[in-house]
């Protein structure tokens, strides 16, 4: 079920584009005139701006009557573009399904890029997708006129022959699970890192973000998500990560078989634990919480 926020009680099934176009556009109009719906006025989690406030955002984006992640999705599905195999969506994405594995791509950049592109501020942009997997993200980015080139890495050498085989117009290659990287200092000015870090315990989280400081230039911009707060809580992990401002030995088998045995992590940490020592790296520029689905925060970077 696709819903505005997981406090709206009314959904829409996935699957049925349609219906989640019309719901969606029923809910700005709503907006746009002041009456927030039912769902809304009862949310537990009240926005943080008035109803005015949000009609005029609404407006200023010229969202009034499009939805471009919907529509995005509809496009890429019609182009009957390939798709990976069951497992390796699995593997990136927790689904099994093609529309979920594309539309789950979509939204996510719809998420991520506006918070990226505002700080980018070299005349050429040489993109890292750092955690590719098998083309997720890559689909969509690659051909993105924001972007000179796109070069994708990933721990995982089947997702990575896939995107070889199947995605035209990038560069793609297996990286090691740990540093360094077989590439050339500087090479970047721009690196989105979806979920990579969430997955590392405490040390090797530093360890790759000083290569990937080597790897870009001075003045790129890194968008890497984390599990901060919101994910904590809703993992009923809020206190002690409040205490202690890591949790990093939470395994996870989603890469099994692929990743060394107890490499791969479900790791929480908070804004502070972030900030201070992500922070002695590269320069904090913006920090959003609950920016992915509520759930996870993107944590954006500058290289001095």
């Amino acid at each position: 079920m696709i819903a505005p926020c997981r406090h709206f009680e009314q959904g829409w099934p996935a699957e049925d584009l349609p219906q989640c176009d019309a719901g969606l556009r029923a809910l700005r109009r709503n907006l746009l005139t002041g009456a927030l719906p039912r769902p809304c006025q009862t949310c537990p989690t009240q926005p943080e701006c008035t109803t005015t406030e949000l009609r005029d955002r609404i407006t200023l984006l010229e969202l009034v009557d499009e939805n471009r992640e919907v529509e995005a999705v509809i496009n890429a599905l019609r182009s009957r573009d390939c798709v990976p195999s069951h497992d390796l969506m699995y593997r990136v994405a927790h689904t099994r399904t093609g529309y979920q594995f594309i539309g789950s791509g979509l939204v996510n950049l719809f998420e991520m890029l506006p918070v990226l592109t505002p700080h980018l501020i070299l005349p050429v942009q040489h993109l890292l997708d750092w955690g590719c997997g098998c083309g997720r993200l890559a689909r969509h980015l690659i051909g993105d006129p924001r972007f000179t080139t796109y070069t994708g890495c990933d721990i995982d050498t089947e997702a990575v022959e896939w995107c070889r085989a199947h995605l035209a117009g990038g560069t793609f290659l297996t990286i090691p699970p740990e540093p360094p990287v077989a590439l050339a200092a500087g090479t970047f000015t721009a690196v989105i890192g979806y979920s990579v870090m969430t997955h590392l315990e405490r040390h090797l989280q530093l360890r790759w973000l000083t290569e990937l400081r080597r790897l870009t230039a001075p003045g790129a911009v890194l968008a890497l998500t984390v599990h901060g707060e919101a994910a904590a809580a809703r993992n009923g992990l809020a206190t002690r990560l409040s205490k202690e401002g890591i949790i990093d030995e939470i395994p996870d088998v989603t890469l099994q078989n692929v990743a060394p045995a107890g490499y791969y992590r479900t790791t929480y940490q908070s804004r502070a634990y972030t900030e201070m020592h992500w922070g002695a790296l590269f320069e904090v520029l913006e920090y959003r919480a609950g920016a992915i689905l509520d759930y996870q925060d993107i944590v954006v970077l500058r290289r001095q």
